[in-house]
């Protein structure tokens, strides 16, 4: 049989990347080649592991472009002809699709976000035509969401035959498990108050400027209230000005202060074992302006998280309102079967200067109104725990490795052909 290669560009913190660890411990015969060394998960160590690099992603546009041609070159030597090649993230899947024209491999391409709302300026325009040209070229793509793949079609002009929707998939047994490790002793009093939590990258698609904007209007209703963000990226120092701008007292991981419910919102930064903390908190919110498919929102719910997430294109009603059609969006709070789903705020950054002059938008006013409500009901908070849980079966990595299984079998059937 054929080898099966996943290529990626790195191993950091993302959706992506946990699908990678999940689908090398249920693929048999793949081997994994990442374009850089920045590796926050770890691999088991029978996965056969090859680094095209020795240093982290360049900041530098020429730097990059050089290092793609390098990457290229390397892939020539290792990728066999007539395998099968798996890859995650914009600069992979390009690179994937240009060694598909000399090794004469089969490339199936992933992608987990809204491209049509995530490629920024500069060279927008250039960044489109490149996704537009290449990702046509390959022999499947597989979104994790009906949201992304319809934005593949209408945005990028991607055949639609060629596109195929899988679910990001779960290990529900060592979630769980890890759910029930032990907390730090100066967690413990923390957690005695009402948390609500929020796990995803400091990044503008993220919207947590509208989250702190939004917690700081529930204190007023609930004083002892605590808000948690664990994660880190290049908003950091914004978001953590914003929120002390605004009066709130910040615990900050990297700075030496401890831990102390005097501090109102904590910035955990990234975390070995996030599931500890989302199994103590009472309400898991989730504000992105735009996603694929939150692998978050399921991971909360493991965790017996009651869930309130923004209405954003896609994913949260492909999750929490999968009966519904996934092209709607809320224009106000709905209370859908596995979680509650809110109106999208705007995504516009918050000016720190001008933060008590801003009064809250439309949408931040109800996110505040619903949270206080939430908290304020426990039968329905115990509802949403109790149907959550049910949700996530659907996502078990049996069941979606089941499908990814089948895509491969097809390949290799079509080669033997």
């Amino acid at each position: 049989m054929a080898n099966t290669y996943i290529l990626a560009n790195s191993l950091t913190s993302g959706g992506s990347e946990r699908q990678i660890i999940n689908l090398t411990k249920h693929l048999s015969n793949s081997k994994v080649i990442l374009l850089e060394k920045e590796m926050f998960y770890t691999l088991d160590s029978d996965v056969d592991v090859t680094l095209l690099s020795q240093h982290k992603e360049f900041n530098n546009a020429l730097f990059k472009i050089f290092h793609f041609f390098i990457c290229l070159i390397k892939l020539m030597k290792i990728v066999d002809r007539e395998s099968v090649v798996i890859c995650f993230l914009v600069r992979a899947n390009i690179l994937s699709v240009i060694l598909k024209k000399y090794k004469k491999c089969s490339v199936i391409l992933t992608e987990g976000t809204q491209l049509s709302k995530a490629i920024e300026s500069p060279f927008k325009s250039c960044k489109s035509w490149i996704i537009k040209h290449y990702y046509k070229k390959a022999d499947l793509i597989i979104v994790n969401s009906k949201g992304i793949k319809s934005d593949l079609e209408s945005h990028f002009n991607i055949p639609a035959s060629i596109v195929k929707v899988i679910y990001n998939s779960i290990d529900l047994d060592e979630i769980v498990r890890l759910a029930h490790e032990p907390l730090e002793h100066e967690c413990f009093e923390l957690f005695q108050k009402p948390v609500i939590i929020t796990l995803g990258r400091l990044t503008k698609a993220k919207g947590h400027c509208h989250l702190i904007r939004i917690f700081k209007e529930i204190k007023k209703s609930i004083p002892d209230i605590k808000l948690i963000i664990i994660s880190d990226g290049e908003l950091r120092d914004y978001l953590i000005d914003l929120s002390k701008k605004l009066g709130l007292k910040v615990y900050s991981a990297w700075c030496n202060d401890r831990i102390s419910c005097n501090n109102d919102i904590f910035f955990f930064g990234y975390v070995d074992n996030p599931f500890k903390y989302l199994s103590h908190a009472k309400l898991f919110v989730f504000t992105s302006v735009w996603e694929g498919l939150p692998y978050t929102l399921i991971e909360a719910m493991t965790c017996g998280l009651p869930v309130i997430s923004a209405d954003c294109r896609s994913g949260p009603r492909e999750l929490l309102a999968p009966s519904t059609n996934f092209e709607y969006e809320a224009k106000s709070p709905e209370f859908s079967e596995y979680g509650i789903l809110m109106p999208v705020c705007t995504g516009e950054m918050v000016s720190k200067s001008h933060v008590w002059s801003n009064a809250l938008s439309k949408e931040e006013t109800e996110w505040s109104d619903m949270i206080i409500e939430l908290l304020n009901n426990r039968g329905m908070l115990h509802k949403y725990i109790d149907s959550g849980r049910q949700r996530i079966k659907d996502f078990s990595a049996v069941t979606i490795n089941r499908s990814w299984q089948e895509v491969l079998n097809a390949f290799a059937h079509s080669a033997q052909t």
